[in-house]
């Protein structure tokens, strides 16, 4: 039994664990609609967005899954996420399913050489109101991360957000270098080097009323200078 199909199992685990412990947590499901899907530095997708999520929620643990779909049907993803909260530190395991270009992908082909799945490990640390720095590592540890001789990349990516609050803005610069912790072809998954910075911008979030409605909005402009692009990001939670 391979490595990732181990995870998979542990996934299906906790489900079940946390689908007999309903009462203890709480259900949410959510939808943001973006003018286009700007990830750790990288243009997922140029146009319209929905952006549906269902989940569960437990003390700190999450279980939840995200589907991301361009109006035009060119781009198609579902996530599957996996998350733990305690104080300051967070954990999470990231599966994205990608089938965008190959609507007939199949979403239980794990191997190594063909699987359309990244998966990747993060952790998080945010800092005291003293100190408003988050900084947040990740690993791709599986999946569609290959380099020219087929192996395994582990693309990995250092972010260091400084968010402070002004009114009822949260403002929040951003910096963060993409790097390959082995790589045939001195690239990664973030930028066209082995070590580059791969994300640099500003996000700013704040709720915006829309007659009777109230809804969060979160706006995003990044730099990729090692790929040398520029995105304006528009996120609206809807509910």
């Amino acid at each position: 039994m391979n490595k990732i199909l181990k995870i998979h199992l542990a996934t299906m685990a906790m489900i079940i664990f946390s689908t007999a412990l309903w009462a203890q947590g709480q259900f949410n499901v959510s939808m943001d609609v973006k003018n286009m899907h700007y990830w750790r530095g990288l243009r997922v997708s140029d146009g319209f967005v929905t952006a549906p999520m269902v989940g569960y929620y437990n003390k700190g643990f999450a279980l939840f899954a995200w589907g991301g779909l361009s109006v035009d049907g060119h781009y198609k993803e579902v996530s599957q996420i996996v998350s733990y909260t305690k104080g300051n530190f967070n954990i999470t395991l990231l599966d994205i399913f990608n089938f965008t270009g190959a609507p007939d992908a199949d979403y239980f082909n794990f191997k190594p050489d063909e699987t359309n799945h990244i998966t990747d490990l993060s952790i998080a640390w945010d800092f005291t109101d003293d100190i408003p720095l988050r900084l947040m590592f990740a690993t791709v540890i599986y999946g569609n991360d290959r380099d020219s001789k087929g192996d395994n990349r582990y693309s990995s990516y250092l972010e260091a957000t400084f968010p402070f609050v002004r009114e009822t803005y949260v403002v929040s610069p951003y910096a963060a270098v993409g790097f390959a912790l082995k790589s045939e072809d001195d690239n990664s998954l973030y930028g066209a080097n082995a070590f580059d910075l791969v994300n640099i911008g500003l996000r700013v979030s704040r709720p915006v009323t829309l007659g009777s409605y109230t809804l969060p909005v979160t706006g995003t402009m990044g730099f990729n200078p090692s790929l040398k692009q520029a995105s304006v990001e528009i996120a609206l939670s809807l509910f």
